[in-house]
C-alpha cells in the first residue's frame, strides 16, 4: 500500500509539472520549430499516461506477490 502512495505522489508531481512545462522544455531543447507544433500537447498527455502506467505496474506487481 505504501508503494502505491509513493508512486501516486511521484506520478502526480510529474504529471502536474511535466504537463505545464513541456512547451518551455521543447523550446529550450529543440527551438521554436518543435515548440509551435502539437508536440507540447502530446508530451503533456504522455506525462499523465506515465502516471497511469506506473500505477498499473505497481498494482500488478503487488497482486502477484500476494
Amino acid at each position: 500500500m505504501t508503494v502505491c502512495k509513493v508512486v501516486t505522489l511521484v506520478g502526480l508531481v510529474f504529471a502536474c509539472f511535466g504537463s505545464n512545462y513541456t512547451h518551455l522544455l521543447l523550446y529550450t531543447l529543440l527551438g521554436s520549430r518543435w515548440a509551435n507544433t502539437d508536440a507540447p500537447t502530446v508530451l503533456a498527455w504522455y506525462c499523465a499516461y506515465v502516471l497511469i502506467l506506473a500505477l498499473n505496474g505497481v498494482t500488478e506487481g503487488v497482486a502477484c506477490v500476494v
